[in-house]
């Protein structure tokens, strides 16, 4: 019998290890917001969208700051023929790689600061839009 529960108990631990790595790692995937492979830029959507490097004219993030404290940003790929995709709103999850509520206007800043330096590494053309009514501070 003891051989038995002694048998279980590191499996027991084994499988739940493989378990929390697995969905630990689609958490962080989760977290983001684009990738480059293949000459493609892809943005992490629930069906990733991939635009080709060659047809992208820049890629826009912008800040929008609300004076009711509602502050969030998004990100837009403008297409060299004139075309554009959707907005695609995001949070400060995106940097701090676990789940806000809320985003003030620092975390939004180091956000904004930390894609665009990603971008620039990846040799993508961007602009850093920040717009909306800004609060007293």
């Amino acid at each position: 019998m003891e051989f038995i529960v002694l048998g279980i108990i590191p499996l027991v631990f084994i499988v739940s290890y493989y378990v929390w790595k697995r969905y630990s790692e689609q958490a962080i995937q989760g977290f983001i917001l684009f990738f480059i492979e293949d000459g493609n830029f892809f943005l992490n959507t629930k069906r990733p969208l991939r635009f080709p490097l060659n047809t992208i004219d820049y890629v826009c993030l912008r800040a929008h700051y609300l004076s009711k404290g509602t502050d969030y940003m998004s990100i837009q790929v403008m297409r060299k023929d004139g075309n554009h995709s959707a907005r695609y709103i995001f949070d400060s999850s995106i940097y701090t790689k676990k789940k806000e509520t809320l985003s003030n206007r620092a975390s939004i800043d180091e956000t904004l600061s930390s894609l665009a330096w990603e971008l620039k590494t990846q040799s993508v053309p961007y602009k850093v839009i920040k717009e909306g009514t800004y609060r007293f501070q």
